[in-house]
């Protein structure tokens, strides 16, 4: 086998987050005067990258106007977190299959871990992680490469044991940062054309067709 764990992003990799973020996203926004594209999944941008960056970046935010934009949006998403998210289909039995070929798993993202702990125990799916790498509130713009090289050290492998899993540019330059492939899912929240501009060096349709890569690419 050559290689020994599989580290997934979170939103847009194996959990659907997208109506809860972009629905907080526009909450906040219109909360502060921000005007709010109302075309289908124009607030796709807050899916991956760190909010803080995306309200600056993206809609032109000061950054005391940044911070105070990310606490409205928390203060949505902490009740909608768990009625507006659900499980991609397949990844139950992708991480069963995975955990039974004794590959350790882990999780990097830019979700605040409180959240992911939340939704991995929501869907009872705690259970197969080994390492759980997110951001804290007070530190929430740590670079995707940084949270990458945590997991790596939680899950005690080296890099070129290990195996990227995400949906966005993020988790394609993070990988590459840090000296992992990424396998892009192509199911997320990715721009068309974006993880391939990346350097994902395969880009995958379904979660069924992941379980074959991930099983190809450890042979």
């Amino acid at each position: 086998m050559r290689f020994s764990a599989v580290i997934f992003d979170f939103d847009g990799t194996l959990c659907d987050t997208g109506p809860g973020i972009m629905n907080s996203a526009a909450y906040a926004l219109e909360a502060y005067g921000f005007e709010v594209p109302r075309e289908p999944g124009a607030l796709r941008c807050f899916i991956g990258p760190p909010l803080l960056v995306t309200f600056q970046e993206q809609f032109g935010a000061d950054a005391a106007t940044a911070q105070a934009l990310v606490q409205k949006y928390r203060e949505r998403y902490n009740g909608a977190i768990l009625n507006e998210s659900m499980l991609y289909r397949g990844i139950v039995t992708l991480l069963e299959n995975l955990k039974a070929a004794g590959i350790r798993i882990g999780i990097a993202s830019s979700k605040p871990k409180r959240y992911i702990d939340q939704l991995l125990a929501h869907f009872t799916i705690d259970k197969f992680f080994d390492a759980v790498c997110g951001v804290d509130f007070n530190t929430d713009c740590e670079s995707k490469a940084s949270i990458i090289a945590r997991c790596l050290q939680e899950l005690g492998v080296a890099p070129e044991k290990a195996l990227m899993v995400g949906d966005r540019w993020t988790d394609a330059d993070g990988a590459k940062a840090c000296g992992l492939d990424c396998l892009g899912c192509g199911w997320g929240y990715a721009e068309p054309g974006e993880l391939k501009a990346h350097g994902a060096y395969r880009i995958l349709d379904s979660v069924d067709e992941l379980a074959q890569a991930v099983e190809e690419y450890f042979a």
